[in-house]
């Protein structure tokens, strides 16, 4: 070898290499199956340039370790697979019944209000847009009788209706009111405002 080591030997009875073999292509065959490089000897079908797998070898010969990574909605555990398999799970929606005025966390995307005659009225505020861009919440009145339910959108942002194309003042604001049982309100953030769906 390049080194003037003995890097491995061949068995001869089990190995694919008989002992009657000693021509230069017969060999190099052999060090292909071993996938001999640069002084390594790595196994072809598990480790390659480019490998999709969570180990792969640059073009040195040199180990790269990949981690699974979360994003939006998304939460991996042992992402690095050291101390156990990586585990990946998607966000649950989370469901808050609120019995007072109420700012919704991003986490908190299903709202179901009882609404009382003792409240005149009771207040949900959205998350903010621009932390929930592509992502949905339902503000549901689960009442019949009693105050007015407002939803509101927090900062800057506006709640556009349906049938909103021009951003007329008829069809979005800063607020929106539930007032019949069941009524509700399923909104999609673009990042800037809330749009119904």
């Amino acid at each position: 070898m390049p080194d003037g080591e003995v890097n491995f030997t061949v068995n001869t009875t089990d190995g694919p290499v008989s002992e009657l073999t000693y021509t230069r292509d017969q060999l190099l065959n052999t060090l292909g199956h071993l996938q001999y490089s640069g002084g390594n000897v790595r196994n072809l079908d598990n480790f390659t340039t480019a490998n999709a797998g969570s180990t792969a070898y640059d073009s040195s010969g040199n180990i790269m370790s990949r981690s699974v990574v979360g994003g939006d909605g998304v939460t991996v555990t042992n992402g690095d697979g050291v101390s156990a398999n990586p585990e990946v799970s998607l966000e649950r929606p989370i469901l808050v019944t609120p019995t007072a005025d109420r700012t919704l966390q991003p986490n908190e995307t299903i709202c179901v209000v009882n609404t009382t005659s003792a409240s005149p009225s009771l207040t949900v505020t959205l998350p903010d847009a621009s932390s929930m861009t592509g992502r949905t919440v339902t503000v549901v009145r689960s009442n019949r009788v009693g105050g007015t339910l407002i939803v509101a959108a927090s900062a800057s942002a506006t709640i556009r209706y349906s049938g909103d194309t021009s951003g007329d003042a008829g069809n979005s604001g800063s607020t929106r009111s539930l007032t019949d049982q069941y009524s509700s309100l399923h909104l999609i953030s673009d990042g800037t405002n809330w749009y119904t769906l």
